[in-house]
């Protein structure tokens, strides 16, 4: 009997294909998800530092230049928290977008799979009955050689 082929295998093909872009598309948001959480944590410490140097300035004395210099760098860190929150919020939006286009493609990818082993599981089937067909006429022949010969 002849070899199996899929009859869809050109569209399950392009399906995992579409499936393995949508999993690095996911992967590079989670990425930069990961960067502006970074990012984030890395302006928070920059934080902790200028006030800590702020406060320490009042120990000695110390134009008021540089306090308020060391207060517009706070002001300005602040400002950029505030900004990679926003950035974090994108990401977080992009990382979802991402998931749930991976999910469709995934489900899209498994539907062809189920499909593909059904008609597996068919042609397997078909093979069985062709065989036990063969066996059977075999035996009807065998059995009519026997009365022929009796």
């Amino acid at each position: 009997m002849k070899k199996f082929v899929f009859k869809f295998s050109v569209v399950l093909e392009a399906r995992k294909v579409k499936e393995k872009e949508t999993l690095r598309f996911l992967a590079t948001s989670q990425k930069a998800f990961q960067a502006e959480i970074e990012r984030k944590t890395y302006l928070i410490s920059q934080l902790q530092g200028a006030l800590v140097r702020r406060e320490n300035l009042g120990l000695q004395p110390a134009r008021i230049s540089v306090f308020q210099a060391e207060q517009d760098y706070i002001v300005g860190t602040k400002q950029r928290i505030v900004q990679a929150d926003q950035a974090i919020m994108r990401a977080t939006r992009a990382v979802q977008r991402a998931l749930r286009e991976y999910l469709v493609a995934r489900k899209e990818s498994m539907a062809m799979e189920t499909l593909r082993d059904q008609a597996y599981a068919d042609y397997k089937q078909q093979l069985l009955k062709g065989e036990q067909k063969a066996i059977d006429d075999l035996m009807v022949m065998r059995a009519r050689l026997k009365e022929e010969i009796i």
